[in-house]
């Protein structure tokens, strides 16, 4: 059957992928879809799947090249491009960080190439909780005033690893050893146009964004905070809850997210265990013979 997209009827942007069995071979026509189909959607729901981690590695590609995490203690032994999220506790002399990404922020936009889309696989739900909430960067650059869309056009932020505001919100994991190596001061313009479909919009306006080139700290932290509290507006934002066996993505230039903050796991009633890729660049269509799960 044809692949059906499928929009949210109560949320802002979104859709589920019907049609579509990753457990097969993606065809050319299908990467062409996808590619297309996940920035105009913003995100991507593929419901019932059944991946094993080679097999969500394989399909991950069709979206760029998998990028392993620079916290590689969070690693999945094996597969190193796919970052483990729960909140089972098992040694808590090794912390797994489980709320190190309940804040609003973009992921990888602390390195020169960040993610292009990161993709999250649902092992294990908790009956409540465990969502993550997005913002659309794209409606929140139209819905500004044509002053400040102005002024924010020619910018260009500073990034680096963390959360700005961790004072006042959650923590990204700590940095541990050679990781603090690995990670360095980075910048990326503030007004981005999408390489797909050359949307225009906000990036990374939350977390890793430390200041603005030849702007002092003091003006440019109050702008971006302005901006941050502008783009995760009710207006702009949907919350995700996953089922169990499904694939969510998420366009990492068009949005941003942030994890529901959750407890530590109790019993199978409240844990959560999640697979996640992120990618970069962008879909070949000579990877789409090859992309079978």
């Amino acid at each position: 059957m044809p692949v059906e997209f499928r929009p949210s009827q109560d949320e802002k942007f979104g859709a589920l992928v019907v049609g579509l069995d990753l457990s097969g071979t993606v065809t050319a026509a299908d990467l062409e879809t996808l590619r297309r189909a996940l920035p105009n959607h913003r995100t991507l729901r593929f419901a019932d799947q059944a991946l094993k981690p080679e097999d969500f590695v394989r399909f991950s590609q069709i979206f760029g090249r998998p990028q392993p995490h620079v916290l590689e203690h969070l690693r999945l032994p094996g597969h190193p491009e796919i970052l483990v999220l729960t909140n089972i506790v098992e040694d808590r002399s090794r912390p797994n960080g489980h709320n190190g990404a309940a804040f609003w922020h973009t992921d990888n936009s602390y390195e020169a190439e960040p993610a292009s889309a990161t993709m999250l696989y649902a092992r294990e739900v908790p009956r409540t909780g465990g969502e993550t909430l997005l913002c659309d960067m794209g409606l929140a650059y139209r819905g500004l005033s044509e002053a400040l869309r102005q002024r924010c056009d020619n910018l260009v932020v500073r990034h680096s690893y963390g959360n700005r505001d961790q004072d006042t919100e959650h923590a990204a994991g700590a940095l541990q050893g050679s990781q603090l190596k690995n990670v360095s001061e980075v910048t990326h313009p503030l007004v981005q146009s999408h390489p797909v479909t050359g949307e225009k919009c906000l990036y990374a306006v939350a977390a890793s964004s430390r200041g603005i080139v030849g702007m002092p700290d003091d003006e440019a932290l109050d702008l971006l905070s302005e901006l941050k509290a502008h783009c995760t507006r009710p207006d702009y934002t949907v919350t995700h809850a996953y089922a169990v066996d499904e694939l969510f993505i998420w366009d990492t230039i068009l949005t941003m997210h942030a994890a529901a903050v959750i407890d530590e796991a109790r019993d199978a009633d409240n844990t959560r265990l999640m697979h996640r890729i992120s990618v970069k660049g962008y879909p070949s269509p000579a990877l789409a013979g090859t992309a079978s799960a």
